[in-house]
């Protein structure tokens, strides 16, 4: 067997073996508390339980303390984004790094981070107004621009181009929502003003989609997203309509990197929240239903659980985290897919192969 005859043998094994093993799938309980973000590539997973702030790396935790709100890479490095001592904090290998007070002065609150491959951002609130911290000015600044009355708005997330969600007060008992930079409103469904409320919860690694909720034009409150890609027009998501089912409140909690894929919670007059996935193609899925049916969780492992919020979803769908009851407890949960080490060294081996054939 000559040496283009064997190298394409091998890659053909190399090839085989990796789509037989290429994925580690796995449901996680992380604990009583809440799961709150993961990152775009699925591998962390950022939260709070009863030892305070976490970071997990294919379900290894490393205690913090404090709280953490989001979790992302920097520099290939695991970054949480947080708070401890009561300062807005980033922390890595279990210790915490105080950010910039918002204009020198003020403390606040992040509520996610982004990073590039040029810079990072951490998103937040402090004193009423939104914010944001960017790495590469050093600074924190007030991005609530738009609110004309200059009593409430929020950054809620901050994706990996920079780009944030959020909310701001149109009035001063009416919040509508935001994106940036620089701050601009968004519409619901039912247009913006006193009488019409929306928030954007959550923007997708992309930065071009936006999903929360908004005031629908027949009535209640719905699960909402927004588009660039079409100037941004309120879209409700299908079968989310209070006028469909007995829902008191629905609201889109978080997406995919490109807003294809959607998280969302139901609540109906029972006041039981329950989590849901929907894209344009299959629709909406309990997130139970989603997990057993389409990823090969069984029965058995998510026994217990009632799933109420998706809190965050990777790049591509497949992994995500949120919290809701075990057995009554308020508590974290992850699903994950990612590569199996094995796999990572038979590509490896691949690429050695192409290698020596060249």
């Amino acid at each position: 067997m000559n040496r283009k005859t064997l190298a394409l043998v091998a890659l053909a094994v190399v090839v085989g073996a990796t789509s037989a093993y290429a994925q580690t799938r796995a449901f996680q309980n992380m604990g009583a508390g809440k799961a709150m973000d993961v990152s775009a590539d699925g591998t962390l997973v950022g939260g709070n339980d009863g030892s305070g702030g976490y970071v997990a790396k294919l379900g290894a935790k490393t205690v913090y303390g404090g709280s953490v709100a989001g979790v992302e890479y920097v520099g290939g490095v695991a970054t949480a984004a947080g708070t401890s001592g009561g300062a807005a904090s980033t922390g890595q290998g279990g210790s915490w790094t105080a950010l910039p007070q918002v204009g020198g002065t003020t403390a606040w609150v992040p509520t996610g981070i982004g990073a590039g491959a040029s810079d990072w951002w951490v998103s937040g609130t402090g004193g009423g107004a939104a914010c944001l911290y960017t790495n590469s000015a050093g600074t924190t600044a007030d991005v609530g621009t738009t609110d004309p009355y200059n009593d409430g708005s929020r950054t809620t997330e901050v994706s990996n181009t920079g780009k944030y969600s959020g909310a701001a007060h149109y009035t001063t008992n009416s919040w509508n929502a935001i994106h940036g930079a620089p701050s601009t409103w968004l519409s619901a469904d039912a247009g913006v003003g006193p009488s019409v409320e929306s928030e954007a919860y959550s923007i997708s690694s992309d930065g071009q989609v936006k999903v929360g909720w908004g005031w629908a034009s027949d009535g209640g409150w719905t699960a909402t997203y927004w588009d660039n890609a079409d100037g941004n027009v309120p879209h409700l998501l299908p079968q989310f309509r209070s006028t469909i089912d007995d829902y008191w409140w629905t609201e889109a909690t978080a997406c995919n990197g490109d807003g294809s894929f959607i998280g969302a919670l139901s609540i109906p007059s029972s006041m039981q929240e329950v989590a849901w996935v929907w894209d344009a193609t299959n629709g909406r899925r309990s997130l139970d239903s989603w997990l057993v049916n389409e990823m090969g969780v069984s029965s058995a492992e998510i026994a217990g659980w009632t799933f109420e919020q998706i809190t965050g979803i990777s790049d591509d769908g497949l992994s995500m985290c949120g919290w809701g009851l075990y057995n009554g407890v308020e508590t974290g949960w992850a699903y994950s897919v990612v590569p199996e080490p094995a796999t990572m060294m038979l590509l490896g081996l691949g690429g050695l192969l192409l290698r020596r054939r060249r």
